[in-house]
């Protein structure tokens, strides 16, 4: 997945407006989120709407779903992180990221693997 094939995604043309619309269509245990997708590629850029404040901690992982690895960026507009892939189906990928996102947004600091060994 090597989002530097993807044409830039103007994070500015998401509007609160945009962002609420959104909220309607997406599964209720996920974050909202728009989907920009480049046209003739595979490759979709979904940018969430997280709580300010939080953008930098909830990009500063990884979040694994439906068999692969996502990274974020901190968007340009302000309660937003966005992830670019290659994906056949980006809406439920972007669902299952959001699922994962919402599970953060609770618990935006969990233990490492290191902290939940037992010895």
């Amino acid at each position: 997945m090597d989002p530097s094939n993807a044409p830039p995604i103007n994070h500015h043309s998401v509007t609160q407006a945009t962002t609420a619309t959104l909220a309607a269509e997406v599964a209720p245990d996920t974050v909202p989120y728009h989907l920009v997708s480049a046209e003739g590629h595979n490759m979709h850029t979904a940018i969430f709407s997280v709580p300010v404040g939080l953008e930098a901690v909830l990009a500063s992982n990884l979040v694994n779903a439906r068999g692969s690895s996502f990274e974020f960026v901190v968007g340009s507009a302000p309660g937003t992180i966005s992830s670019t892939f290659n994906s056949s189906d980006p809406k439920a990928t972007a669902d299952a990221i959001g699922v994962r996102l919402k599970a953060r947004i609770r618990d935006p600091s969990p233990p490492g693997a290191e902290e939940c060994t037992i010895m």
